[in-house]
């Protein structure tokens, strides 16, 4: 009878904790959120989903009616601003092997070099950086900044300009956005002044 009793208080302790471990899964915290980084591959607007690749696999994410998208400007964006070639960041819920993200964040890709020739009819920009050339092909609303902050046409820009372009990589191929001419820096010791020639 004793150990009747003993088994039959085990055996309720044991209940116990089954209902107590069931009762915490079901109250658990939603699981963290993480982060996948890399270019996009394909915007799908009817399934509302954006494939990314990063450095060693493809992800597919959907994309839910409160999903936040940042431009890369800091601005809020939407679906349609997102095109193959953009480099993005998102953040993600990874639900029973489904990705579903709750922001994407564009990130910008900049290239600085020197003007080595432009063509704004045929959309065409070289760029050279030390010793090497890129080339860049111009988007038809190409955006240009001049040094004074000012908003600028292609026509501003010039063969031997300094300037630092916003681009992405749609087919492969290199599509500036934006081009703002920034200047040349040089660090170094003061070893001299001459006021009269305003040298240093």
């Amino acid at each position: 009878m004793k150990m009747t009793s003993i088994l039959r208080w085990s055996a309720s302790v044991l209940s116990a904790l089954i209902v107590t471990s069931a009762a915490g899964q079901t109250a658990a915290s939603p699981a963290k959120e993480k982060q996948f980084t890399g270019k996009i591959d394909i915007v799908n607007n009817d399934e509302h989903t954006v494939t990314v690749t990063g450095m060693l696999r493809h992800r597919t994410f959907d994309l839910g009616n409160n999903c936040a998208i940042t431009r890369w400007d800091n601005t809020p964006g939407a679906i349609n601003d997102l095109r193959s070639g953009e480099k993005v960041t998102v953040g993600y819920q990874d639900v029973q092997g489904v990705f579903a993200a709750d922001r994407i964040e564009q990130e910008a890709m900049r290239y600085r070099g020197v003007v080595k020739a432009i063509d704004p009819a045929q959309r065409h920009l070289v760029l050279r950086h030390w010793d090497r050339d890129k080339t860049f092909m111009l988007s038809e609303d190409c955006k240009v900044i001049l040094h004074e902050q000012e908003n600028g046409t292609l026509a501003s820009i010039k063969p031997g300009d300094h300037v630092t372009v916003v681009y992405e990589t749609p087919s492969g191929l290199n599509v500036v956005s934006q081009i703002a001419q920034t200047s040349v820096s040089f660090a170094g010791s003061v070893v001299a002044i001459d006021l009269s020639h305003r040298t240093v």
